[in-house]
Protein backbone atom coordinates (compact mmCIF):
# COMPACT_ATOMS: atom_id res chain seq x y z
CA UNK A 1 0.00 0.00 0.00
CA UNK A 2 2.96 2.09 0.81
CA UNK A 3 4.52 1.91 -2.32
CA UNK A 4 1.32 2.07 -4.54
CA UNK A 5 -0.02 5.21 -3.02
CA UNK A 6 3.61 6.72 -3.75
CA UNK A 7 3.76 5.88 -7.21
CA UNK A 8 0.34 7.33 -7.43
CA UNK A 9 1.41 10.36 -5.79
CA UNK A 10 4.51 10.91 -8.09
CA UNK A 11 2.32 10.21 -10.89
CA UNK A 12 -0.37 12.99 -9.91
CA UNK A 13 3.02 14.89 -9.89
CA UNK A 14 4.47 14.35 -13.15
CA UNK A 15 1.16 15.00 -14.43
CA UNK A 16 0.55 18.01 -13.47
CA UNK A 17 3.82 19.20 -14.25
CA UNK A 18 5.29 17.82 -17.48
CA UNK A 19 1.97 15.03 -18.21
CA UNK A 20 2.37 11.44 -17.79
CA UNK A 21 3.83 9.45 -21.31
CA UNK A 22 1.12 7.08 -20.69
CA UNK A 23 -2.80 7.03 -20.26
CA UNK A 24 -4.35 6.61 -17.07
CA UNK A 25 -7.61 5.93 -16.85
CA UNK A 26 -10.52 7.95 -17.55
CA UNK A 27 -11.30 8.79 -13.80
CA UNK A 28 -8.03 9.85 -13.74
CA UNK A 29 -8.45 12.88 -15.94
CA UNK A 30 -12.77 13.77 -14.65
CA UNK A 31 -11.58 13.26 -11.02
CA UNK A 32 -8.15 14.89 -10.39
CA UNK A 33 -8.89 15.60 -6.75
CA UNK A 34 -10.16 12.16 -5.50
CA UNK A 35 -7.63 10.34 -7.42
CA UNK A 36 -4.72 12.49 -5.07
CA UNK A 37 -7.07 11.64 -2.40
CA UNK A 38 -7.53 8.57 -2.57
CA UNK A 39 -3.66 8.24 -3.42
CA UNK A 40 -2.57 10.28 0.00
CA UNK A 41 -4.62 7.76 1.74
CA UNK A 42 -3.67 4.36 0.19
CA UNK A 43 0.32 6.29 1.35
CA UNK A 44 -0.68 7.01 4.35
CA UNK A 45 -2.29 3.79 5.42
CA UNK A 46 0.65 1.87 3.80
CA UNK A 47 2.83 4.69 6.47
CA UNK A 48 0.29 3.29 9.38
CA UNK A 49 0.64 -0.73 8.55
CA UNK A 50 4.12 -0.58 8.34
CA UNK A 51 4.56 1.21 11.61
CA UNK A 52 2.05 -1.47 13.14
CA UNK A 53 4.46 -4.43 11.96
CA UNK A 54 7.48 -2.74 14.06
CA UNK A 55 8.48 -5.85 16.91
CA UNK A 56 7.51 -4.54 20.16
CA UNK A 57 7.78 -8.11 22.34
CA UNK A 58 5.75 -7.76 25.35
CA UNK A 59 8.12 -7.13 28.08
CA UNK A 60 6.29 -8.63 31.24
CA UNK A 61 6.13 -12.00 28.86
CA UNK A 62 10.18 -13.10 29.63
CA UNK A 63 10.71 -16.36 30.14
CA UNK A 64 13.83 -18.29 30.20
CA UNK A 65 12.54 -20.53 27.10
CA UNK A 66 12.39 -17.65 25.09
CA UNK A 67 16.10 -17.56 24.57
CA UNK A 68 17.26 -18.50 21.48
CA UNK A 69 20.88 -17.67 21.35
CA UNK A 70 24.12 -18.82 23.60
CA UNK A 71 25.75 -15.52 23.18
CA UNK A 72 25.70 -11.96 22.73
CA UNK A 73 28.58 -9.76 23.05
CA UNK A 74 28.20 -6.02 22.10
CA UNK A 75 31.70 -4.49 20.79
CA UNK A 76 31.76 -0.43 21.78
CA UNK A 77 33.54 2.39 23.17
CA UNK A 78 32.55 5.27 25.55
CA UNK A 79 31.17 8.33 23.75
CA UNK A 80 29.71 6.21 21.34
CA UNK A 81 26.33 7.39 19.78
CA UNK A 82 25.13 4.40 17.76
CA UNK A 83 26.81 2.53 20.84
CA UNK A 84 23.64 3.64 22.97
CA UNK A 85 21.27 2.80 20.45
CA UNK A 86 22.20 -0.49 20.03
CA UNK A 87 22.05 -1.11 23.41
CA UNK A 88 18.67 0.01 23.41
CA UNK A 89 17.59 -2.05 20.32
CA UNK A 90 18.97 -4.85 21.76
CA UNK A 91 17.51 -4.57 25.21
CA UNK A 92 13.88 -4.23 23.29
CA UNK A 93 14.67 -8.22 22.53
CA UNK A 94 15.89 -8.59 25.49
CA UNK A 95 13.18 -11.53 26.09
CA UNK A 96 14.36 -13.57 23.16
CA UNK A 97 18.45 -12.81 23.88
CA UNK A 98 21.07 -13.65 26.43
CA UNK A 99 22.69 -11.34 28.70
CA UNK A 100 24.30 -9.10 26.30
CA UNK A 101 28.26 -9.12 27.45
CA UNK A 102 30.02 -5.52 26.16
CA UNK A 103 33.32 -5.37 25.20
CA UNK A 104 35.05 -1.92 25.42
CA UNK A 105 37.70 -2.27 22.57
CA UNK A 106 39.81 0.78 23.49
CA UNK A 107 40.77 -1.87 26.36
CA UNK A 108 41.77 -4.32 23.99
CA UNK A 109 44.90 -3.02 21.25
CA UNK A 110 43.77 -5.66 18.71
CA UNK A 111 40.18 -5.75 19.08
CA UNK A 112 40.62 -1.52 18.51
CA UNK A 113 42.26 -2.51 15.17
CA UNK A 114 40.11 -4.49 14.18
CA UNK A 115 36.59 -2.20 14.90
CA UNK A 116 38.04 1.00 15.04
CA UNK A 117 35.97 2.44 12.71
CA UNK A 118 32.87 -0.12 12.35
CA UNK A 119 31.53 -0.08 15.96
CA UNK A 120 29.17 -0.83 17.40
CA UNK A 121 29.84 -4.58 16.14
CA UNK A 122 27.86 -7.52 17.21
CA UNK A 123 28.46 -11.13 17.51
CA UNK A 124 25.75 -13.52 18.20
CA UNK A 125 26.97 -16.77 18.64
CA UNK A 126 30.43 -15.99 17.53
CA UNK A 127 29.53 -14.52 14.27
CA UNK A 128 30.07 -11.10 13.61
CA UNK A 129 26.30 -10.37 12.65
CA UNK A 130 25.98 -6.51 12.58
CA UNK A 131 28.41 -3.41 12.01
CA UNK A 132 27.31 0.27 12.68
CA UNK A 133 23.87 0.87 12.73
CA UNK A 134 21.84 -2.00 13.77
CA UNK A 135 18.87 -3.07 11.36
CA UNK A 136 15.96 -3.53 13.78
CA UNK A 137 14.45 -5.59 10.63
CA UNK A 138 17.34 -7.65 10.64
CA UNK A 139 17.48 -8.63 13.80
CA UNK A 140 14.18 -9.60 13.98
CA UNK A 141 14.54 -11.89 11.30
CA UNK A 142 17.62 -13.18 13.28
CA UNK A 143 15.25 -13.96 15.81
CA UNK A 144 12.60 -15.92 13.74
CA UNK A 145 14.80 -17.67 12.02
CA UNK A 146 16.67 -18.99 15.08
CA UNK A 147 15.53 -22.37 16.69
CA UNK A 148 13.31 -21.91 19.85
CA UNK A 149 14.04 -24.27 23.02
CA UNK A 150 10.87 -26.05 22.70
CA UNK A 151 10.92 -26.85 19.32
CA UNK A 152 13.53 -30.37 19.13
CA UNK A 153 16.31 -30.94 16.43
CA UNK A 154 14.43 -33.70 13.83
CA UNK A 155 18.06 -34.68 12.52
CA UNK A 156 19.31 -37.36 13.77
Amino acid sequence: MLFSGAALLTASFVHHVAGLPFEMPRIWYVQPKLCFVLALTTFLFGCVLVKQTSFAPDPDAKSKSDVRFETVRLYTRSECPLCDDAKSLLSTFSQYLPEIEEVDIETDAALHDRFNTCIPVVEIDGKVRFRGKIDEMLLRRLIDAAPTPESPNTCD
